[in-house]
């Protein structure tokens, strides 16, 4: 049997980041972040195979932590989804 991928999930919503994990870990591996911050602790300790980010967060939000996960540029970058109820043209586009 293999192993489960790990998906880190980030969000400052509890009702989402449970719903998210209820969904996902009869498949995958989860792990939670509730800020931007943890987040980004999080990829360098535990190397997750994904990141779903929500892109506003308190602190530091997703767009900020993705921006300096990437300027710490690595071959095991994970993707990354972004979470948003924006829906300003200028939103989708960063």
């Amino acid at each position: 049997m293999t192993a489960k991928k790990l998906i880190l999930v980030a969000d400052d919503e509890p009702d989402i980041l449970s719903a998210i994990k209820e969904t996902l870990e009869e498949k995958f591996d989860i792990i939670t972040a509730v800020n931007g911050r943890e987040a980004i602790d999080m990829v360098f300790s535990r190397s997750p195979d994904m990141v779903i980010m929500d892109v506003s967060m308190p602190g530091m939000d997703g767009f900020d932590a993705v921006r300096q996960l990437r300027s710490k540029r690595s071959p095991t970058d994970p993707p990354v989804i972004f979470l948003s109820a924006r829906t300003q043209r200028a939103d989708v586009e960063q």
